[in-house]
């Protein structure tokens, strides 16, 4: 039988490619609002400080609240059902909460105000975190590599623009009749509402949940016996599978492909450098541009004929020595000023496009690993160990910095306040290391049959079945 394009559906069979081509816009302007959580929050923290350390810290609220609720949100999400569905209950406060927040920041002139507006903006908005399972629910395993490389493909469109376009216009002025005058800080933070805005209309009117085979009967009761009862099954039924605690080993590895500086990343082009915003912005929106239209359907075709698990351990492997030897190029250049903007252009589109090309491969290979009903526990484990190692992360690269400057084994740029941001690039590849061992851990794990494909497996009965049901004689 043939689906109906309209509404889309959870649970079924086949996914029109037109649902998954629509999904990718909240999922692009999840991406916006990333950078909103960190460049655009780090250019706004810079107004009133200047240490990376506080910077890194402020910054953690987003990773902080991730851990508990982005996956408390996810978690729940498995185990309720309302009218409007399961995970949709959840989106909608998350991205309401951001349209709000999004109007408020820009209008902000002390850093304490800043810092309290945050920590309420991060908490909030992390509710959004089951959209993933979502988009898992109504896409089948069969069709999950193409999609995420559609999905990376419009987040990499979200990038570009954002800094192509609006980064550069930061500390630009405009004028419109009837608003008035207004900075590109205040146009960053405006678009980022209206996609949530927009994203919020999609979600409440394009998407039906359809209902779980097993409907939760149990209403919470706010009661100290139950929520310790509720508490201990979260922590079994999360971390107390050791197919799930592999998974978790596999997201944080997998995070070589994307993570970077973080909130430090301005601070390196702009201060360390002494590039412009919009140079900052060109660089990224290079690399981006050259990662959507090469590297993501490179790692499209690789995904579809090559093993994904030695992908996996040859693509974090590349990416270290990446990092390691543009920092060695860094410190032998000559002379004392920024390197040329070539080799950071370089730099940038290969480690972009090695990274793409590793998510393509892997991201969607995890949930090959876990049955429909299990995706919000499992995404909720994903984004508390990765919330955790990510705040390390973060601040680590911010002590690391603070370090290596005070240390004297710094590059000084004409100005002894100066911080050596370059040697974050070591710092990366030391996390590479650990994460391709890990690659390798996965394999052996894969091979010697201690995770199952679950995920796979159930939707392979699931056709089954209705294969046997369609033949049977009436």
């Amino acid at each position: 039988m043939k689906t109906s394009l309209w509404p889309i559906r959870t649970g079924q069979r086949q996914a029109p490619w037109l649902w998954i081509g629509l999904m990718t816009g909240p999922w692009a302007a999840k991406l916006f609002f990333e950078q909103i959580s960190t460049i655009a929050i780090t250019f706004k923290l810079r107004e009133f400080v200047s240490a990376p350390l506080i910077i890194t810290l402020v910054a953690s609220f987003n990773l902080m609240f991730n851990i508990f609720v982005g996956a408390t949100c996810n978690y729940t999400s498995d185990r309720i059902w309302t009218r409007w569905g399961r995970r949709k209950p959840f989106l909608l406060a998350g991205w309401s909460a951001i349209a709000v927040g999004c109007i408020i920041l820009p209008e902000i002139d002390t850093l304490w105000l800043l810092v309290g507006t945050l920590f309420l903006y991060e908490m909030l908005r992390d509710a959004d975190n089951p959209y993933e399972s979502l988009v898992n629910e109504v896409v089948p395993p069969h069709q999950r590599g193409r999609s995420t490389a559609a999905l990376t493909f419009a987040r990499q469109m979200m990038l570009a623009f954002f800094f192509a376009i609006l980064i550069g216009r930061w500390d630009d002025s405009f004028a419109l009749p009837g608003i008035g005058s207004f900075t590109g800080e205040h146009a960053i933070f405006w678009i980022g509402a209206v996609l949530a805005l927009c994203s919020m209309a999609f979600v409440g009117f394009g998407i039906k949940e359809t209902p779980p085979r097993d409907l939760p009967g149990q209403r919470p009761r706010l009661n100290p016996a139950f929520l310790m009862k509720a508490l201990g099954n979260f922590l079994r039924e999360v971390f107390g599978q050791r197919q799930w605690l592999t998974l978790y080993g596999i997201a944080l590895a997998q995070m070589i492909f994307w993570i970077g500086f973080g909130s430090l990343a301005p601070l390196l082009f702009t201060e360390q450098w002494g590039f412009s915003k919009q140079t900052y912005g060109n660089v990224i929106a290079i690399s981006t541009s050259a990662s959507m239209f090469f590297f993501l359907p490179l790692g499209g075709w690789l995904a579809d004929r090559l093993n994904r698990i030695v992908m996996f351990e040859l693509l974090a492997a590349i990416l270290t020595a990446i990092h390691f030897f543009f920092f060695v190029f860094l410190k032998l250049r000559s002379g004392d000023g920024p390197p040329s903007q070539t080799s950071v252009i370089i730099y940038w589109v290969v480690q972009n496009g090695v990274g793409s090309v590793g998510v393509v491969c892997t991201v969607s290979m995890m949930f090959d690993f876990v049955p429909r009903d299990r995706l919000g526990t499992v995404c909720s484990g994903i984004g508390i160990t990765r919330g955790v190692v990510n705040i390390f992360i973060n601040n680590g690269i911010g002590l690391w910095i603070t370090g290596v400057t005070f240390l004297g084994i710094s590059t000084d740029l004409g100005n002894s306040t100066a911080y050596d941001y370059e040697s974050g690039f070591l710092y990366l590849a030391l996390l590479g290391v650990l994460a391709t061992a890990v690659s390798f851990w996965f394999a052996r794990q894969v091979n010697t049959g201690r995770i199952q494909k679950l995920g796979m497996m159930e939707a392979q009965e699931a056709a089954a079945a209705d294969s046997s049901a369609r033949t049977s004689p009436p």
